[in-house]
């Protein structure tokens, strides 16, 4: 994690100090308790080649939610292979809005409110209790670079919705299914394009952002470039205008039992409008011709197929996965690899992303003894808070006394990517170093005091309403500083926890936190190690 641990190392002295109650953290910010010494805490005995603790772990921080007691114990006894071929069979948990969200009053600022402010709720439900880990991480992974918010409050669930049943699908599928949904037709105004009225933006943002980019890519995701180095364009704006006359007719499937203002209907998909207000001319789209007189629907088909089938494709999306699930900064062996998968499979994404988390780069860190230079990624802050719920066991987010998820929604509000280009640059360049590190664009003043904020949080009612289980935390410190430090380890440390933050963990249930109760040396120790920079990498 070198890099990783270079890209956070000047963040953990503040973090460190600004957790947990307000008034504790004003007496206990003196305490010059943790140290920068080097180490492990390591009670937990594995042999490197061994399918051990810490591997489990890791591999399941880029293939879940996070790990928990029991997902860990499952991995160890199936193995990578068979965890990952068991979670494929796994349907699809949905979000099923209730009616107070799919039909609510606009603009009134209460049952409008009420709509929207359950979507992160339910976000975050979902990560803690839905047994299909894998493909939620996948749909969220997709999510970061195909997104679509806005609008309305159902426009937002059911997007991901789309996402969740076609993740583990065919690329193809997947294009197909996000193209029709109401959410991104009204997102980039696909819903508004027709045969006298052109809108080119949903035509360009799919070529550009979704599949086969700006600039004509090497199955390793190296740029082509002419005979000056100067890239090599991927398409024309006569691409752009031929392809928004193939996707050209295509409108909300209304509702009439519903508003029209917010009837959408947007848990199904879009139909044609009528063929009147569809292209039927031929269009030449990336050097292939899609013939003239075809229907809205085989138009779409054909133009989804140029896209799957462009040679950008393949390692375009191969790398944008790889990012959002194992690291920042894959080697392009790693992409051409992965690409590979692609192509041979027939664009069958459960074994890109099972080839994904096979791969050897990604299993590479596995051995906690081992430094790898080019392994990892920051947590951003929707995995530091599921990571967090995941090691609590809890079965939903812990909220504050008036249900706000604010501290980590100011820097990332789940499925509402602030822009089509989602939340983070996938090309960010650290500065200084210049790796390749999209998630530190995250990482800034406002984003590291709500992670703080999240300590505020941690009261018994909030914990009891989230249904999370601390009883084998009070158990633990009552018992020794060493158990407690042992199972903070294991929950959130992959049972690795350095010797600095137990060092740190240790003076201060000795000194500080000496004579507090069970529960606040818990939580306000806890409230400083989820802020640690140890804790804010996959």
């Amino acid at each position: 994690m070198k890099i990783i641990q270079c890209a956070t190392y000047l963040l953990s002295a503040c973090l460190l100090l600004s957790c947990g109650d307000q008034t504790t953290v004003n007496s206990f910010a003196k305490s010059d308790v943790f140290s920068n010494s080097d180490g492990q805490v390591t009670p937990i005995s594995d042999a490197p080649s061994s399918l051990g603790f810490y591997a489990a772990s890791r591999f399941l921080d880029q293939a879940s939610w996070g790990p928990t007691t029991q997902s860990v114990s499952e991995v160890r006894r199936l193995g990578f292979e068979a965890w990952i071929d068991k979670q494929l069979s796994i349907p699809a948990t949905l979000t099923n809005p209730p009616n107070y969200v799919i039909d609510y009053t606009p603009n009134d600022g209460v049952t409008d409110r009420r709509a929207y402010d359950w979507v992160p709720v339910r976000f975050f439900e979902m990560t803690a209790i839905g047994q299909d880990q894998l493909r939620q991480r996948v749909s969220w992974a997709i999510y970061n670079f195909m997104p679509a918010a806005q609008g309305s409050a159902i426009n937002r669930p059911s997007y991901f919705d789309f996402i969740q049943q076609n993740s583990l699908s065919t690329f193809d599928q997947l294009l197909k299914a996000i193209t029709l949904s109401p959410a991104m037709g009204a997102f980039l105004n696909n819903q508004e394009n027709t045969a006298s009225v052109p809108n080119e933006n949903f035509a360009r943002e799919v070529m550009q952002l979704f599949t086969v980019g700006l600039v004509q890519l090497n199955m390793d995701g190296s740029i082509k470039r002419d005979a000056s180095g100067v890239p090599l364009q991927t398409y024309t704006q006569t691409d752009v205008m031929e392809a928004t006359k193939a996707l050209s007719g295509w409108g909300n499937n209304y509702n009439k039992n519903l508003p029209k203002t917010n009837g959408c209907n947007c848990q199904v998909p879009m139909i044609p409008k009528d063929a009147t207000q569809h292209n039927s001319n031929t269009k030449k789209v990336l050097g292939t011709t899609i013939p003239a007189n075809q229907t809205t629907q085989q138009d779409l088909d054909s133009f989804i197929k140029i896209l799957v089938n462009h040679p950008n494709t393949a390692p375009f999306v191969s790398k944008r996965l790889i990012q959002n699930l194992v690291t920042s900064d894959p080697s392009p062996e790693y992409i051409s690899r992965i690409a590979k998968v692609f192509v041979d499979s027939k664009t069958d994404l459960s074994q890109v992303v099972k080839a994904i988390l096979l791969d050897t780069e990604a299993r590479a860190g596995d051995n906690p003894s081992a430094q790898t230079a080019r392994v990892g990624k920051i947590k951003e802050p929707v995995l530091i808070r599921t990571n967090l719920m995941r090691g609590l066991s809890c079965k939903a987010t812990i909220m504050s006394k008036n249900n706000s998820t604010q501290a980590d929604n100011a820097s990332q509000d789940p499925i509402n990517a602030p822009t089509v280009f989602g939340y983070v640059s996938p090309d960010y360049k650290a500065p200084v170093s210049l790796t390749n590190l999209p998630e530190q664009s995250l990482m800034n003043l406002s984003a590291l005091n709500n992670r703080n904020s999240l300590g505020y949080n941690f009261t018994m009612d909030n914990l009891q309403n989230a249904g999370c289980d601390i009883a084998p935390f009070l158990t633990a410190v009552q018992s020794s500083n060493a158990d407690l430090i042992q199972l903070f380890s294991e929950r959130f440390f992959r049972g690795r926890m350095p010797t600095a933050l137990s060092n740190g963990v240790n003076a201060l249930l000795n000194n500080d936190l000496a004579s507090e109760t069970a529960f606040n040396k818990v939580f306000y120790l806890l409230g400083l190690l989820i802020s640690s920079s140890s804790f804010g990498v996959v």
